[in-house]
């Protein structure tokens, strides 16, 4: 009798303060959203899902548990159209949840213009970082760099998008450094890849969600992606409700559109098919857009119920301190169980943190065993990164082979270590980049070492270069006072560079213009051309060009050098705390000093003047 007078008291006190409750936590009015139908969707499946609904109780709201998942929605898009791997790939991303799907999304396929995506994201991030400006003339597309953006990305300007490519170099160094923004490794990327405009829906993937993070600095991207033509076209022809961020293409049957589709909760899409149309395309756009739609009120509706249970548990909280104070006893009971379930949480939360730590031992000591036998075992590949147009250091020879000192030297050390050598030509902007993720396993190529001793781990110095400049032989330059107010050439992120910007600095602001270049091959032809008065240049590079024309050209040398800009020592450079891999290459240059190897190699460059920059075993 007791108890049911407590009961019946405490319903009567719970009146007043579960009302204010409500009125407090402001729950937001039910809204019933209309349904969102997929093209696989029939009729008969929207009468069953109404009435699952009506049937439902308030206190045990649906979970959906019937709600198609965007891979059956697919599977049954693919079946309905007869779509393979040979003809159909697709990836799919939702960018606030993270859900992903992707269906044959590493298979190369004709890219179309997609390719310009990737290519024009290239550039805008050369110029936020301040490496090209927006008026830069592309020359081979005569234009400037901020107007060749619009015409690839509004109009697709084939013309325009061939001079950016070319620009970066030949179409492996292009192919290259699209790669900066892909997760493929290059086991997974299908060597297609390399021999024509071939992409596949991973690499546009991962270029879309590059943009998509980075949209505060890349606006003007975005803006003509929102411009691209045709207006009503690919994705844009079924998904008109949002604006819609892409870039299309259409090439021999193919017919592709990547993009980000500014939903209530933005998704990005890339879709590429091959001879079955546009049509495919735009179903697929509309099939992820109202499956993207579904899901977003369905997460409203969790959220709500999420509101609901809230709810429903703070009254039953009030409801047990309500008791509390009536029965005194319900506290020690409720005290006790709380403390058993907080040790046992605690005791399991143990146990799964010892678990890990162990995993993350085994896995750690697995992988430290397999890096090790990758690094130092016979038969690996030894990656050298190196600027294919450094003479006589690394270069293309007249039969197109990648030829030089360093590339002999390093020849030498595979063959003596069981190695298998892979001459690799990289942007010698991009050096860094290429070595800290793994591409290369070294920097062999006249790499100065002087003010970079703490970038790197550094073989033995085996070359003392300078620094000089090149003129004219009739220019009327003889000392370097004379360059004042003259226009002035110099390679990009090279030791001469760093001399004009360091301890001759003072000598640099006398200068008219300091115009810098991709390549040395390039900055003679203007030499050559007028364009430049003189050009700051590694010594042994200048013997190269110099001989090469047969004269017209001298160095500015003066009494004991003292019209040379710097001097400085070239070694090999490792990723800093490769000690293992730098021990054995060094240890092998020294024998081949011992056993004169190595000098016959340095003879073969003579004509360079190599053989006085030698310093290794001297």
């Amino acid at each position: 009798m007791v108890r049911k007078f407590i009961c019946a008291l405490l319903a009567v006190l719970l009146t007043f303060p579960l009302a204010s409750f409500i009125a407090a936590e402001d729950i937001p009015e039910v809204v019933e959203m209309p349904a969102v139908v997929t093209p696989m969707q029939t009729a008969q499946e929207e009468t069953e899902a109404d009435a699952s609904e009506e049937a439902s109780a308030p206190e045990e709201p649906s979970e959906d548990a019937d709600e198609p998942r965007l891979a059956e929605l697919f599977d049954e898009f693919r079946a309905a159209r007869n779509l393979t791997e040979d003809n159909f790939a697709v990836s799919y991303y939702d960018t606030v949840t993270g859900e992903s799907y992707d269906w044959n999304e590493t298979h190369m396929m004709i890219a179309g213009s997609t390719f310009k995506l990737p290519l024009n994201l290239y550039y805008y991030e050369l110029e936020n970082a301040g490496e090209i400006a927006p008026d830069a003339l592309i020359t081979q597309g005569g234009a400037t760099l901020d107007w060749c953006h619009y015409l690839s990305i509004v109009e697709s300007n084939n013309e325009i998008s061939h001079a950016l490519l070319y620009r970066i170099g030949n179409f492996r160094d292009y192919k290259n450094a699209m790669r900066t923004y892909f997760t493929m490794t290059d086991e997974e990327i299908d060597p297609k890849y390399y021999q024509d405009n071939y992409y596949c829906t991973r690499m546009m993937m991962d270029t879309l969600k590059h943009i998509y993070e980075h949209q505060s600095e890349l606006t003007e991207l975005v803006d003509y992606m929102k411009r691209s033509n045709p207006q009503n076209g690919y994705f844009r022809a079924k998904v008109t409700e949002m604006e819609v961020a892409h870039k299309y293409g259409s090439f021999e049957g193919a017919e592709n559109d990547v993009g980000i589709f500014y939903a209530e909760r933005p998704f990005l899409l890339a879709v590429y098919t091959q001879n079955v149309g546009e049509l495919v395309v735009q179903d697929a756009a509309r099939l992820a857009a109202d499956y993207n739609a579904r899901q977003t009120e369905l997460a409203k509706k969790q959220a709500l119920q999420e509101q609901l249970d809230a709810f429903e548990a703070e009254k039953e909280v009030r409801m047990q301190e309500a008791e509390a104070h009536a029965e005194e006893a319900m506290q020690a009971l409720t005290a006790q169980y709380e403390a058993e379930q907080a040790a046992k949480k605690a005791a399991q939360e143990a146990a799964l943190q010892a678990s890990e730590k162990d995993l993350a031992a085994q896995a750690d000591t697995q992988e430290a065993e397999s890096t090790a036998a990758a690094d130092t075992g016979e038969g690996r590949q030894f990656v050298v990164g190196f600027d294919a147009e450094f003479p006589p250091y690394g270069y293309k020879d007249g039969s197109g082979e990648y030829v030089g000192f360093d590339l002999d030297l390093a020849a030498e050390v595979c063959k003596r270590q069981g190695w298998e050598l892979v001459k690799q030509p990289i942007d010698w902007d991009s050096k860094d980049m290429e070595l800290d993720s793994g591409a290369i396993d070294c920097i062999w190529n006249g790499f100065t070492m002087n003010g970079r001793e703490d970038q790197y781990t550094w073989s033995v110095p085996y070359v003392d270069n300078s620094q000089v400049f090149v003129v004219a032989d009739d220019s009327g330059i003889s000392v370097k006072a004379d360059l004042a107010g003259k226009a002035v050439g110099v390679q990009k992120d090279s030791s001469a560079l760093a001399a004009l910007e360091g301890d001759e600095k003072e000598l640099a602001d006398t200068f008219g213009v300091l115009n810098q270049y991709a390549d040395y091959n390039t900055a003679f032809m203007d030499l050559e051309a007028g364009a430049i008065d003189a050009l700051a240049i590694d010594i042994g590079v200048a013997n190269y060009q110099i001989s090469s024309r047969e004269g017209g050209y001298v160095i500015l040398e003066g009494a004991d050098h003292a019209e040379y800009l710097s001097t400085e020592q070239y070694g090999i450079g490792f990723k800093k705390g490769n000690e293992e891999l730098k021990d054995i290459v060094e240890a092998t240059l020294l024998e081949m000093v011992d056993d004169g190897s190595f000098m016959t190699i340095a003879e073969k460059y003579a004509d360079y003047g190599l053989l006085d920059s030698i310093c290794l075993g001297k």
